[in-house]
């Protein structure tokens, strides 16, 4: 047998990680690029907001799904296989809080500078009371992924 032959899982699985970063970083130069001019031209600025937090994790959560696609590939021992994906939907859960938590927060920045008579510290307490609330459902999501009942909570 070659050696193809003999590697032939663990070589797509690790082309299917590589094109998953170059996919990922390709599409926050070019997709969110024109996204980007797209949302220049409307008057609302939650668009730029989006568009803007996104470019951050989006690499990240290219590469998530490309290591999800390789441990389709590749035999792992059936023991592991609950755990991989876990860990996987665990740092997504995590990446996606976070990033939720933050535009959350940006957004309601936005809509509080739109509206100057609001005040600064109520402002500055509302944007962590919103933090703070989706970063707990981003916990309770989390808790849920590891088969912590969450409902009696």
């Amino acid at each position: 047998m070659t050696f193809l032959g003999e590697h032939f899982a663990a070589i797509a699985a690790a082309t299917i990680v590589a094109l998953s970063i170059i996919f990922g970083f390709l599409s926050r130069k070019l997709l969110l690029v024109q996204l980007a001019r797209l949302t220049e031209k409307t008057a609302w600025k939650g668009d730029d907001a989006i568009v803007a937090s996104i470019r951050g994790p989006l690499p990240l959560w290219f590469f998530l799904g490309g290591l999800y696609a390789a441990s389709r590939v590749i035999s792992i021992p059936e023991n592991l296989s609950p755990v991989v994906e876990k860990v996987l939907l665990s740092i997504l859960v995590i990446s996606v809080t976070l990033w939720a938590a933050g535009l959350g927060s940006r957004i309601l920045q936005i809509g509080i500078a739109r509206n100057s008579d609001a005040t600064a510290p109520a402002a500055g307490v509302l944007r962590h009371v919103v933090r703070a609330t989706v970063l707990a459902v981003g916990g309770l999501v989390l808790l849920e992924t590891f088969g912590i009942s969450i409902t009696p909570i």
